[in-house]
């Protein structure tokens, strides 16, 4: 009896824990309960793995790999400039977003004085570019030479530079019958009147008088759009990132926009371009064209700005959706008074736009054609997938 009390068969220690079985904890554990416990876990697991694979991957690959992060505009991004295969063109989207504008001088070049191209020289000659930056965008622009705004595809510096001297403007205003100076009117939106004001006294000093017309933007769009008398303008747009749409606006009879103010046709050039389908060789022809339309100085280009607006939530409809003009235009109309007892006319092909403007070619200009003409007008916006033209809505506060 004593020998079996004093042995004992009971631990008074506990036995040390044991680590539980790799199979059913851990990574493994994880994958064996979750992922691949059954047929269907299974089969789904692979599936997702190979999507993930496939569309993952490629994904990285062109978002980081062969992208390419430096340059000025989408040219950066040509297969044959960057030595690789390219993937997302970052620079192309800075350009698209940052919403710099172009000033430019732009002149009606079938009208006396500016029919003659002396008169034009001379006033490309008048214009500081660096004084004008100083004084009504300081900190905020610097001067830019050609036709294109930089950052958009066709965009290019190798144009010709009419680089600010007093003394060959007055010589080239001379030569031009102009030996006493010339009165011109200057139409600029009324928040450009400081950048017109500078421009003014710089077109003084070459004997340019100036008298400065400053308009609200939607009465100046519609005289330009109705040929009413803007023959001299100063103005800063933006359009979509592509030579193709800024200088049609600008150039073209066919599709002209709110920006045509030049009476120009070069339409034949730009179809041309248009239809180039090998992105080098239409490169190359916007910078033609950008060549010829500075020597002709069918317009002036000034200076590139910074965008300063400034967004408050309090308003409503803008931006959210358009990039371009900084408001939401698919919610926005423009109703204008019509003459007693007339009927609200809808806009079509036949009353209100002419017959060769496509719906996809359709503006803003288009639509203030619509306003001009005492309509109500139902601005559009054209589906390019669908094919299907919408009315837009109303601005609200």
């Amino acid at each position: 009896m004593s020998d079996i009390t004093t042995s004992g068969f009971v631990r008074q220690d506990l036995v040390p824990e044991r680590a539980a079985p790799v199979k059913t904890t851990g990574f493994i554990g994880l994958l064996r309960t979750r992922l691949f416990n059954s047929p269907t876990n299974i089969l789904l697991t692979i599936v997702s793995a190979l999507l993930l694979w496939f569309i993952l991957v490629p994904a990285l690959r062109f978002l980081l790999v062969d992208a390419v992060w430096t340059g000025s505009d989408r040219n950066a991004c040509l297969a044959e400039n960057a030595g690789h295969p390219v993937g997302a063109c970052w620079p192309f989207v800075q350009a698209k977003f940052s919403r710099n504008l172009p000033e430019v001088l732009l002149m009606n070049i079938t009208v006396k004085p500016f029919d003659d191209l002396k008169v034009r020289q001379a006033i490309a000659y008048a214009v500081d570019r660096q004084q004008l930056i100083d004084l009504a965008y300081p900190g905020a622009a610097k001067p830019w030479y050609s036709p294109v705004p930089e950052g958009f595809f066709g965009a290019t510096t190798d144009v010709p530079h009419f680089e600010h001297d007093v003394a060959r403007a007055k010589q080239l205003l001379s030569e031009a019958g102009y030996p006493n100076g010339l009165d011109v009117t200057l139409n600029v939106y009324d928040t450009q009147k400081l950048a017109s004001d500078v421009l003014s006294e710089q077109l003084k000093q070459v004997g340019i008088r100036v008298n400065e017309e400053v308009l609200d933007q939607p009465t100046f769009i519609g005289r330009v759009i109705q040929n009413q008398g803007i023959n001299f303008s100063m103005h800063c747009c933006v359009r979509q990132p592509d030579a193709d749409i800024i200088l049609s606006d600008m150039f073209s009879p066919k599709y002209r926009g709110a920006i045509y103010i030049s009476h120009a046709d070069l339409e034949a050039e730009l179809s041309a371009a248009r239809k180039e389908l090998d992105p080098t060789r239409r490169q190359q022809m916007y910078v033609d064209l950008q060549k010829k339309i500075v020597n002709d100085v069918d317009m002036i280009p000034v200076a590139m700005v910074n965008d300063r607006s400034v967004n408050v939530s309090a308003l409503k409809g803008m931006p959210s959706v358009e990039a371009i003009w900084g408001l939401d235009l698919t919610r926005l109309s423009a109703p204008t008074p019509r003459p007693s007892g007339h009927a609200a006319s809808p806009i079509n092909s036949t009353n209100c736009l002419p017959g060769d403007i496509a719906p996809d070619r359709m503006s803003f200009g288009h639509a203030a054609r619509c306003a001009g003409a005492g309509h109500v007008a139902a601005l559009f916006s054209h589906n390019h997938q669908t094919g299907s033209v919408a009315p837009w809505g109303h601005l609200t506060r």
